[in-house]
């Protein structure tokens, strides 16, 4: 944890980041994180206040589980947990001063090495499709967030330090 004082900007931060990694064995492993932060302004000639949702995201969880059937092959399920918060002051909505909901998501991927310089991902994004009213603490458009997302890609991987030919 750590404290933060700018008397330039009359803001506040106190903070906290956590991971924890653990491999069963070389195939397995599972870990989590933890992120919080509390952040209060005080506006010129104001009382000291909570910062917007634009600036500070609420609380954060994650936990996964990770499973290598082979050296090139590596899945992963995450779940991810994001805090309600009220951003609001003394119950009055406004920009970037909204109350939101608390909600957990649950995604999967799986990698695969094609060769030495070659990868391909494929993963599911919000597996069991949980509706939110957002995904992330500045959407105040009342958009639904995206439902369960389908996600592919190839990546080229490029040796540091090693000249191409």
């Amino acid at each position: 944890m750590g404290r933060y004082f700018n008397p330039d900007l009359t803001t506040r931060s106190l903070g906290g980041f956590a991971q924890l990694q653990h491999k069963h064995n070389e195939r397995s492993g599972a870990g989590g994180s933890f992120i919080r932060m509390k952040v209060r302004e005080q506006p010129e000639g104001r009382d000291w206040q909570g910062m917007t949702g634009y600036r500070i995201p609420p609380l954060k969880l994650t936990a996964y589980l990770e499973l290598e059937p082979s050296e090139a092959w590596s899945n992963r399920v995450q779940a991810t947990y994001f805090d309600g918060a009220d951003y609001r002051l003394v119950g009055v909505a406004s920009f970037g001063r909204r109350k939101v909901d608390s909600y957990t998501t649950v995604d999967m991927i799986s990698q695969y090495q094609l060769g030495e310089n070659d990868q391909v991902s494929m993963g599911i994004q919000n597996l069991f499709n949980r509706s939110t009213a957002c995904s992330t603490v500045n959407n105040t458009s009342h958009m639904p967030a995206p439902g369960t997302v389908l996600t592919a890609s190839y990546t080229p991987l490029v040796n540091a330090g090693v000249a191409p030919d």
